[in-house]
């Protein structure tokens, strides 16, 4: 039926706008910060890199991923803009402090497309950064250097459980992930851009120590996670080529929450709103109590 969803309006930047701009700034910052230190690595290089360096270069880099000027130039517009940036810069002069954390490594690449094929499909994708870490092999075969594949949220849905099961929702790390030869993979990860406690790095390490050790990252042979996630989508992928469209719902509260097409659904959408309301006041019942 060629049926879309109405585009809404809202004052200022969207969510979809604001992750843009986060994702656009550290790509900036990332790369102006190789050029000032062609010879370390990126976790080198930030740590030589003094505490007001790195916020003058952010904000340059925020200066350039940000419009330089709102859509109209009244008073109000302007405050909002600078204080858009000055939340990104908050926000992510506290996030480079995770970075820090972390044991060597080197951005290999920062927003990259690539294609993808999995079972009968082609996918263009963009992955949103690869890291390079040394490794300590123990035999002449085994590589030097493995890669860690790092997607960037700030949203708080995103959790590598979701990554389990015959139909995983966020499933864009795992598709990552069937790029990686045998042995190479030591990491993927979310990269939980968020403020306060709510940053963190959430996914699997091949080893401890990757990332700092702290809850939220398992270790796990990731050789193995690649082959079962290859097997899954594999078979998401054909059943999506030869028209398979069940209307099955994983979870009707998270999938069809934001739904606008509710009206051309083949389910009952009085069924949903019920199943939605319910399981709405049960949570506030579960933070009551």
């Amino acid at each position: 039926l060629l049926s879309t969803e109405l585009e809404s309006r809202t004052p200022g930047f969207d969510p979809r706008e604001n992750g843009s701009f986060l994702h656009r700034t550290l790509q900036l910052f990332w790369s102006r910060l190789a050029a000032l230190h062609p010879d370390l690595s990126t976790h080198a290089a930030l740590k030589a890199l003094p505490t007001e360096h790195r916020e003058q270069l952010l904000i340059s880099a925020i200066d350039e991923a940000l419009p330089t000027r709102p859509l109209h130039d009244g008073p109000w517009d302007l405050a909002y803009l600078q204080l858009q940036k000055d939340r990104l810069r908050f926000l992510l002069l506290d996030w480079l402090n995770h970075e820090l954390e972390r044991g060597p490594f080197t951005i290999l690449q920062s927003e990259r497309s690539e294609l993808i094929t999995v079972g009968p499909l082609t996918l263009n994708v963009r992955m949103d950064r690869i890291d390079q870490i040394p490794l300590s092999p123990t035999e002449p075969n085994q590589p030097e250097h493995g890669f860690v594949y790092v997607d960037y949220k700030t949203g708080f849905r995103s959790d590598p459980k979701n990554w389990q099961g015959p139909r995983p929702d966020d499933p864009q790390l795992p598709l990552y992930a069937l790029t990686a030869q045998p042995g190479e993979l030591q990491g993927i990860v979310f990269a939980k851009v968020r403020p306060g406690k709510d940053a963190k790095w959430l996914g699997y390490q091949a080893a401890p120590g990757i990332f700092p050790d702290k809850r939220g990252k398992s270790v796990v042979f990731l050789d193995e996670k690649v082959d079962e996630w290859r097997s899954t989508l594999t078979q998401l992928a054909e059943d999506f080529a030869h028209g398979l469209a069940h209307v099955s719902p994983k979870d009707i509260a998270i999938n069809c929450e934001h739904c606008a097409q509710r009206l051309l659904c083949r389910l009952d959408p009085a069924s949903l709103l019920n199943t939605i309301a319910n399981d709405d006041d049960e949570a506030t019942e579960d933070n009551n109590g």
